[in-house]
């Protein structure tokens, strides 16, 4: 006990210290993930270095894995005076619709309409907190700091031979850090909600499957989560498929080679009325609840019929900015945390699969197959990102593969050798090291990471796009600015109607930013804020000076430290640039 206090001692103190700097500095990165991961990786030496080898104690453990965790997610959401994202704005001006009007039929949004859990959770977060909307959505970051890491405990210890504790701590504490987790806490959409819905699904399914005790019990929460994630989003419903495929070809296979090798083999308990109810449910999803199933159907006839179509996408070719990263060293900043978790996870997946022998065969089983067929979506989401995109299945495995890798590599650490038992704990250190440090310094991680675009507005942004609001009528800005909604509930009536005096007042400059063409397109007002790199179809960095040219051609009539409005009287045809 002595030992865990003086690791939570001095992973509070890191946090504390990054929680000054982040104020002082008023910036979230370097201070938030970097404080974060330096007390992760504490907890985690703690955990792994116990000179009088007995277990951590689970219940202090716990606690302070979750407090991290909610702790990173919940300051990084409330940090910035805007929401972070633009999606989150659209979803909350939705919410405000449903908390005005008191209906969901208020948001006429489609499919979320229907399947209207995360608009319906926000909503009573509001109304019961009494708070606005855009604050009341921290629900999302909190219930993802508190359920993912007890899921993943849970997971764990239902695979675990020998090291429960350890290896429950270790992989919540991954959990914890993954950087698409921690992106969608903070940046809150309704997969974030239906990935709480799939760890909470595969824990049951675990119990449900694995033995016959309290299996109806285990049977109704299946179903409830189950209905939970075809209420919340699309995706849930293919990962559920895909992994009731995978567990019926996993089991035949294994049942192939016991029989073949004269053993007996353990089966799973009320399979298929469990995975007829997965079929069952995302056909009605697919079919009644939304048109996925009819539009996947026709995109199948137009690519294997006598018409092909085609979509093509007019991509910006800028002449006045450049990329703030190579082309190696972006590819490596935005999927350095998805590599640092698949790489291990899959060896953890082989290595499993060659140990697992034990009482607790069927529990790895259902784990592998919600893996493997999260793994084979990875080649559809890279050859069709217009269906998903691979950071989304990311999203999805992240909590398993945390489990895998901790169960692969820790448990087995005392059934090795006396001779490669040192060799086998150093490597599996290294292995979990590399895992935690490179979630938080990756761009996922945090919302204004250096050479990226910062996907948030300051204090000072805000007040002057409000500004616009009240006195513009229509203004030029960067695409990013022009899109975010710093006040969600003020596009809203009382009655829950969207309010058409409010409707976005800022175009986008593209050509004019990008391509420094100011002077020839002549937007009579521009908002402008002199930022390091914008944001559209990926980041850029200008290699010209726009403030110059608006100080020389237009009337400065609103200022502060973040932005600044710009008017001109009347353009004079020009076919020179800017710059």
């Amino acid at each position: 006990m002595r030992q865990l206090k003086t690791t939570a001692i001095i992973a509070l103190l890191a946090i504390s210290a990054g929680t000054l700097g982040s104020h002082s500095a008023e910036s979230l990165w370097p201070w938030i993930p970097v404080s974060v991961g330096v007390s992760v990786l504490v907890v985690l030496a703690g955990m792994l270095w116990r000179p009088n080898r007995t277990s951590p104690p689970t219940g202090p453990s716990l606690v302070l894995v979750v407090g991290i965790a909610v702790f990173y997610r919940a300051y990084t959401f409330v940090f910035p005076a805007s929401m972070i994202g633009i999606d989150p704005d659209g979803y909350a001006v939705w919410i405000n619709q449903l908390v005005a009007s008191g209906s969901i039929e208020a948001m006429n949004v489609g499919f979320y309409a229907k399947a209207s859990f995360f608009p319906l959770l926000n909503g009573l977060s509001a109304i019961i907190s009494g708070l606005p909307v855009r604050t009341a959505m921290i629900i999302i970051p909190l219930l993802a700091g508190i359920l993912i890491p007890l899921s993943v405990y849970l997971l764990s210890r239902y695979i675990t031979h020998e090291k429960a504790t350890e290896v429950g701590i270790a992989a919540s504490l991954i959990a914890t850090v993954a950087a698409q987790g921690v992106h969608h806490s903070f940046w809150p959409i309704s997969q974030s909600l239906a990935t709480l819905f799939l760890c909470l699904f595969v824990v049951v399914s675990v119990r449900s499957i694995s033995g016959p005790s309290h299996r109806y019990r285990f049977s109704l929460l299946f179903v409830v989560f189950l209905l939970s994630m075809a209420l919340t989003h699309k995706l849930p419903m293919l990962v559920t498929i895909m992994f009731a495929g995978m567990f019926i070809v996993l089991t035949l296979l294994s049942r192939t080679v016991a029989t073949q090798l004269g053993q007996k083999q353990r089966g799973g308990y009320n399979v298929w009325m469990l995975f007829g109810m997965i079929f069952m449910m995302a056909f009605i999803q697919w079919s009644y609840i939304s048109n996925y199933l009819s539009s996947v159907v026709a995109k199948l006839i137009a690519l294997f019929g006598s018409e092909s179509a085609s979509v093509s996408a007019t991509l910006l070719q800028p002449t006045a900015a450049v990329s703030p990263f190579s082309e190696i060293v972006g590819i490596l900043l935005r999927n350095l945390h998805a590599l640092a978790l698949l790489v291990p996870g899959a060896v953890a997946w082989l290595i499993l699969v060659y140990t697992n022998r034990s009482k607790r065969f069927v529990q790895v089983q259902v784990l592998q197959a919600v893996t493997a067929g999260l793994f084979l979506l990875f080649p559809v989401a890279i050859v069709v990102p217009s269906e998903f995109n691979y950071s989304r299945v990311t999203l999805f495995i992240e909590p398993f593969l945390a489990v895998l890798i901790a169960a692969a590599f820790i448990d087995q650490s005392g059934r090795s050798r006396k001779l490669l038992a040192r060799a086998w704990s150093m490597m599996v250190i290294s292995i979990l090291m590399f895992v935690v440090v490179t979630q938080p310094i990756t761009v996922e991680a945090a919302p204004d990471f250096p050479g990226s675009p910062r996907m948030y507005l300051t204090s000072e942004e805000v007040a002057a796009k409000e500004f616009g609001h009240q006195h513009m009528d229509n203004s030029a800005t960067d695409p990013y600015y022009a899109g975010e909604q710093p006040f969600p509930d003020q596009h809203v009536t009382a009655s829950g109607v969207l309010d058409t005096t409010r409707e976005n007042r800022y175009t986008s400059l593209n050509s004019a930013l990008y391509n420094a063409t100011l002077l020839s397109d002549c937007p009579p007002d521009i908002l402008y804020r002199q930022i390091d790199v914008y944001r559209f179809q990926g980041p850029w960095r200008l290699t010209w000076d726009p403030k110059s040219v608006l100080d020389t051609h237009y009337n400065r009539i609103y200022t502060n430290h973040g932005a600044k409005h710009y008017s001109r009287v009347r353009c004079v045809n020009s076919n020179s640039s800017a710059n």
